[in-house]
């Protein structure tokens, strides 16, 4: 493992000969602080920090105005400086922190980082990720958030209930937006999306963290791939016909309170992967999944011990017919996992589609 670079070999690697560098990538090597030297690098395009220990962003961020990309993922940095609005060919801004990378998909795990208010004149903005939803009078980045016309890449955390409204109205604006990642201010906390989307964004990949999560999604007519996370405290998730018409992978993670799924002829048609994870109340495979003809993967991890005896007596009871009934194509992999902390075992059960058996 590479050790922190010292004030002097720091000076020496970037020395006057190393003054054109364009890209410089220090990932998992500082500590504390960004050296003064970098911010010599006049020409400098990339700048990666992710895995350091840096805590703050400095005002000298300014002087690297060809700057393209920052990556502070997984760093210290919880705020960023209003210097960084004078880099004006800013294209990706990458600023969110996993506290743990063993519950990745835990809403507390997922931390953000504050940003200007005057976020909009990155004009040239592809990428923006791990921001909140911070407010300052009549001036919100939610609202900011409008004016980045050439987003393609946008994660906004901490919303509350009612910027749900204006987050809409900024999405409409964003006409090159292809993934969501958004995520709200209290675990509990439902924000509305309801809200009256024309024209529609094309986004093809959505994450929700906390948040309704069918209803407000019609308006997605270009959505590729849907992750719901921890989003929903009913019991039900009813994907109906003519929905979600180019959906092609779907993850259902957490949900606490779901106790059945049930997918309606002409939804989802060219669904190809399923994956349901951790959400222990479900005792039954998705009522309707045959329907998902094009479906090519299912996955079934850390769900509850009635969940995996309700499919071994269905596979005892109905044979191939129970097995035809789930899968329509001999290329798909079942696997079916209950995990038992308690006493530190491991259940893991694979159908073969093309042998007949389970594992």
């Amino acid at each position: 493992m590479a050790s922190p670079p010292s004030k002097l070999n720091m000076s020496k690697l970037l020395g006057s000969a190393s003054r054109l560098v364009k890209v410089l990538e220090l990932r998992g090597t500082l500590s504390g602080k960004i050296p003064d030297e970098i911010f010599k690098l006049y020409h400098l395009k990339y700048l990666g920090l992710k895995h350091t220990k840096v805590n703050f962003v400095p005002r000298l961020i300014q002087k690297l105005e060809n700057l393209e990309t920052l990556d502070l993922r997984d760093t210290n940095v919880t705020e960023l400086p209003v210097e960084i609005l004078k880099l004006r060919r800013l294209r990706h801004l990458l600023v969110y922190h996993y506290q743990s990378h063993r519950s990745y998909w835990a809403f507390e795990n997922v931390r953000s980082c504050k940003a200007p208010y005057r976020i909009g004149c990155f004009s040239s903005l592809q990428t923006l990720l791990g921001i909140e939803a911070t407010q300052a009078g009549d001036t919100t980045i939610v609202k900011e958030i409008g004016k980045l016309t050439q987003l393609r890449t946008l994660g906004i955390m901490k919303l509350r209930k009612e910027d749900g409204p204006g987050l809409c109205i900024s999405l409409t604006k964003l006409t090159s937006l292809h993934e969501l990642y958004i995520s709200s201010n209290q675990e509990r906390e439902i924000i509305d999306l309801q809200y009256s989307m024309s024209p529609t964004p094309p986004i093809t990949i959505l994450t929700l963290i906390n948040d309704d999560p069918l209803e407000s999604l019609h308006y997605l007519p270009n959505l590729l791939e849907l992750e719901l996370l921890h989003v929903y405290e009913g019991e039900g998730l009813w994907f109906k016909a003519s929905g979600f018409e180019k959906l092609k992978k779907i993850w259902i993670i957490r949900l606490n309170q779901l106790r059945w799924v049930k997918v309606e002829k002409g939804s989802m048609p060219f669904l190809q992967e399923m994956y349901m994870w951790n959400c222990k109340l479900v005792e039954e495979v998705p009522l309707g999944i045959e329907h998902l003809t094009n479906l090519e993967c299912i996955n079934f991890t850390d769900m509850s011990e009635g969940f995996v005896t309700t499919l071994e007596k269905q596979k005892e009871e109905g044979g191939d017919q129970f097995v035809n009934s789930i899968i329509s194509t001999s290329r798909i992999l079942v696997n079916y996992m209950h995990i038992n902390f308690a006493c530190g075992s491991t259940k893991l059960f694979s159908y073969d589609c093309e042998n007949n058996y389970i594992i």
